[in-house]
């Protein structure tokens, strides 16, 4: 008994040794070490070569070899560059282990044990291992792959690719950097073109194509043992960029918009590009050409064309740019009396219908042109109006021609700026001036003055009549509107007046549209001195003065101060309409009507 436990202390001595010894040898495969020691996933029949390093951490130098009957199920994989070497204190022996997976090996995780045995020079055996490593085995392929896709006219666009592999997965998730879920790379097809994408690359490639084309797309999935599975779309690119587009057949409201055709287009659509909007204004449209209606006369605008087929739209065109036509102008009368007068559109583009219609006239035929106009009543203002229409229903107001019907009326102003239909009466002193002014709301109207008695000394201005006083007493000045078609007065008196020498303002064109030309002439007192026989002369030269002008219906709407006797101003953001125009010198006010077409 007593031998008995003598030899059970020398075996747990040794024992104690043993673990001792075995703790001072390191094994390290540093090609698993940080992945669970898991080896990169075999197909069967396939093979693998990795590292194993021993380091010697005893003061004594071994022999380390490697004990393959230890490695259980797989020691027959297994085949070593060698299967024992020398190892000295401190030093690292490297062993190459090779795995042969036999062809029909089921998949599976298989264990590989790494056991060691250490010979030192008296022929003691320490034995040490390392960590199990783990050999996958992986013979299915992934799961088919799935992917989307788009197309343009130049490129086939692929995007989130995905697949998964059971037994691969087991490695890539201890080895993240390796693929995902399985998965090592990706290999992208279209027709001939390749592309090979890791599994932790990107999501998202883009194939140079051609314009409508047939390709074949497929999403190949590698595993990390190399097992494949395929997924295959047929897809097609859209049509070419479109060309050539070009207008005809410019009308006020509508253009015809034309272009190249483009191979394999099924359809287009048409795209304008106004005040700041975009909008389709032809949606699947089967040629090669296309009327746009619902625009505005004088307006700029930009349009694009898109090529569509099943594939999907082409890449938009270049711009083209069009400016639609200007409206014509009425022509005709200015002044309606009793007979029937005859107004036209000149130069109307084809294509459009036309309505007339008027303020104080009635319109004998609708729709022609030239149409015919007739006063309804004796006096009055008025316009010949025309609207055009399109055969898209698109309508647009010609500006209206702006007409008097009947004999004109005849007023003046009072001190409040009021305007009075009854004539002036003024007594001031001998030997002044005196200024009289009379207006029609007719443009067409001429104002003359008949100064009673004769001999009278007067200046007749047109609006304004200038008298001297006399000693000869009372005069009477009939200011006379006159047209075509009759006349109006008003009677103004004055018994002896002073006043000063007034300014006379002539204006042109009249009517005006764009700007309005102000000539300035002075009324000389020799004209009246002279018809007196004195030899006096004054002369009012003016140094500045104010240019208004009235709106009949707003008010005063612009002025200028002016210098010297020409000048012009610019009157085009004012709308047709009846204005007055008025010289404002030292306090004296000269008028003028005016016509803005």
């Amino acid at each position: 008994m007593k031998n008995l436990i003598q030899i059970s202390i020398l075996l747990f001595l040794i024992l104690v040794s043993t673990n001792s010894i075995a703790q001072d040898f390191i094994v390290t495969v540093e090609s698993t070490e940080n992945h669970g020691d898991y080896i990169v996933p075999l197909k069967p029949g396939a093979t693998k070569t990795f590292e194993v390093k021993v380091t010697n951490g005893r003061s004594v130098g071994y022999t380390v070899s490697i004990r393959k009957y230890a490695m259980g199920n797989v020691q027959d994989w297994m085949s070593f560059s060698t299967e024992s070497m020398a190892i000295q204190p401190s030093q690292t022996g490297t062993f190459q282990f090779t795995i042969t997976v036999p062809s029909g090996t089921t998949e599976n995780v298989y264990t590989l044990p790494l056991v060691f045995d250490g010979i030192d020079s008296n022929n003691n055996t320490v034995p040490f291992s390392g960590n199990d490593q783990y050999i996958i085995v992986d013979s299915s392929k992934p799961d088919t792959p799935t992917f989307s896709y788009y197309t343009t006219s130049k490129t086939v666009h692929v995007y989130g690719w995905s697949s998964w592999d059971n037994m691969s997965n087991t490695y890539t998730t201890n080895n993240t950097s390796a693929g995902i879920g399985g998965i090592k790379h990706y290999v992208l097809k279209l027709g001939s073109s390749s592309k090979t994408i890791a599994a932790t690359g990107g999501s998202s490639y883009d194939f140079n194509a051609s314009p409508n084309t047939s390709y074949t797309l497929s999403v190949t999935a590698v595993d990390m043992a190399g097992n494949s599975q395929s997924a295959s779309e047929n897809v097609s690119t859209p049509p070419a960029k479109v060309t050539g587009l070009s207008f005809s057949d410019i009308k006020y409201t509508n253009v015809k918009l034309s272009w190249n055709a483009s191979a394999g287009a099924t359809s287009y659509d048409v795209n304008m590009y106004y005040n700041g909007e975009t909008t389709t204004v032809g949606n699947n449209v089967t040629t090669t050409s296309f009327t746009i209606p619902g625009l505005s006369p004088d307006e700029t605008y930009d349009f694009y064309v898109y090529a569509k087929n099943s594939a999907g739209s082409s890449e938009v065109s270049d711009k083209a740019t069009v400016t639609t036509a200007t409206l014509p102008r009425i022509t005709g009368s200015a002044l309606l009396c009793t007979g029937a007068y005859s107004y036209s559109i000149n130069n109307l583009l084809p294509g459009y219908s036309i309505t007339w219609n008027s303020l104080l006239t009635r319109v004998s035929v609708q729709g022609s042109n030239p149409c015919t106009f007739k006063a309804d009543q004796i006096t009055g203002r008025a316009t010949i109006n025309a609207t055009i229409t399109d055969s898209y229903s698109t309508s647009a107001d010609l500006n209206p021609k702006l007409v008097w019907a009947g004999e004109p009326d005849i007023y003046r102003y009072n001190e409040f700026g009021e305007e009075v239909e009854y004539g002036e009466v003024v007594k001031e002193n001998v030997g002044t001036v005196v200024t009289f002014e009379a207006y029609s709301h007719d443009f067409t109207a001429n104002i003359s003055w008949d100064v009673t008695p004769s001999s009278a000394y007067y200046v007749d201005n047109g609006n304004t009549c200038s008298i001297m006083t006399s000693s000869s007493g009372f005069i009477g000045a009939m200011a006379i509107a006159s047209n075509t078609c009759g006349e109006d007065i008003m009677i103004n008196t004055l018994t002896p007046n002073s006043g000063g020498f007034p300014l006379s303002m002539e204006i042109s064109p009249n009517p005006a549209s764009e700007t309005l030309n102000i000539t300035i002439s002075e009324v000389k007192s020799e004209t009246i001195v002279n018809m007196m026989s004195t030899s006096s002369e004054l002369t009012v030269v003016p140094e500045s003065y104010e240019i208004q002008i009235w709106s009949e219906r707003k008010g005063l709407v612009k002025k200028q101060k002016l210098k010297g006797k020409k000048n012009q101003i610019d009157i085009s953001s004012l709308k047709p309409g009846l204005y007055f125009v008025h010289l404002i010198y030292n306090d004296k006010v000269v008028k003028k009507q005016l016509i803005i077409e």
